[in-house]
């Protein structure tokens, strides 16, 4: 019986140590599985106690048969309306193994991590737009972010 405690218990600890470092995950679900390039998607980022630095990266969900090899990404971050932060991400949707979760209904791509400073006490929003020229793009069906703290040594271990 311990053998199984101690078995169940660790995978249970690995499971949560997957997604430690995830301090805020928030996608749109997009109408008609269509992303318009013209209507910004927003987010409002957590408020923090204490200054945080961390990472974020773009998140976007397709269907299995989505035909484009990236979907290029804005991603502007603004505080109380001023653009603190502007990047034009690509999001590879395909050959993107180690940046590609599948899913029965939908594949999840990833950009690169841009580092991010959060000031303690102030309100930050993410906009999201698509910078491809064909709009409405097609068999999108969410689009969204994680905000990732940076680990500090190699052993941390997040409960």
């Amino acid at each position: 019986m311990k053998p199984l405690l101690l078995l169940a218990l660790c995978l249970a600890s690995a499971l949560v140590g997957c997604r430690g470092n995830l301090l805020h995950s928030d996608y749109a679900d997009l109408p008609h599985a269509q992303w318009d390039g013209q209507k910004p998607l927003l987010f409002d980022l957590p408020v923090v106690d204490e200054p945080w630095e961390g990472s974020l990266r773009v998140g976007v969900r397709t269907v299995k048969r989505f035909a484009y090899e990236q979907v290029v990404v804005r991603a502007e971050v603004l505080c109380d309306g001023e653009r603190v932060e502007d990047w034009l991400l690509p999001v590879v949707t395909h050959h993107a193994d180690q940046m590609c979760a599948a899913d029965l209904l939908y594949e999840e791509f990833f950009s690169e991590q841009k580092p991010l400073r959060i000031e303690a006490g102030k309100r930050y929003t993410l906009r999201l737009t698509h910078r491809m020229r064909l709009n409405p793009l097609d068999n999108i069906t969410s689009v969204g972010f994680d905000l990732q703290t940076q680990p500090t040594g190699l052993f941390d271990i997040h409960l």
